[in-house]
């Protein structure tokens, strides 16, 4: 399992408050709790613990994101992989230790190992391809996509805290000891 990957379970006792929670810090992550208070309409200790607990449980992961286009690394790629079966595990692996990649999955399909890497320069990304990928035992196939421009990444994603509310069967409201509200 992966940092900040939980089962269906952990995620299921979330109530309407975390998800309010969750989509304020996404929106503006470094709002004091004062301004998260006043913004979910609960007390300022409600917030705090409410978060702390959401960071325990890894369902919120504190993160600094460097913009990688103001750092020179202007080349970003998709790489997919046919690879043997018997191989996927290690290969996956390996990719994930590369440090020019920024998300690596097993995957079912055409393609059975995918990546996205993030070099400075095309030629960069041949290097890359030659002496990082190249060399991977059961490798068959690989493609290649260079993102010419990307119009939203996985930084700009927010939780679609009005769609989950609205579901026909809304999680109930759980308080945690401790809860103040207004």
């Amino acid at each position: 399992m992966i940092a900040g990957e939980r089962t269906e379970a952990a995620t299921a006792s979330l109530d309407e408050l975390d998800l309010k929670l969750i989509r304020i810090l996404q929106d503006n992550p470094r709002a004091p709790y004062s301004t998260i208070a006043r913004l979910s309409d609960v007390h300022e200790s409600t917030v705090k613990r409410r978060i702390d607990d959401l960071l325990a449980r890894e369902i919120i992961l504190p993160a600094m994101i460097a913009n990688i286009h103001q750092l020179g690394y202007r080349t970003r790629a998709t790489i997919m992989l046919k690879v043997d079966v018997n191989c996927m595990s290690e290969v996956a692996e390996r990719i994930r230790d590369f440090s020019e990649t920024a998300y690596v999955s097993i995957a079912a399909g055409r393609y059975n190992v995918s990546c996205m890497v993030v070099v400075r320069t095309l030629e960069d990304l041949n290097t890359f391809l030659s002496d990082r990928i190249g060399p991977l035992p059961g490798v068959n196939d690989v493609e290649v996509v260079v993102n010419t421009r990307v119009l939203k990444a996985f930084t700009n994603w927010r939780l679609p805290v009005d769609e989950l509310l609205n579901e026909d069967t809304p999680p109930p409201p759980q308080h945690l000891p401790g809860d103040v509200t207004g």
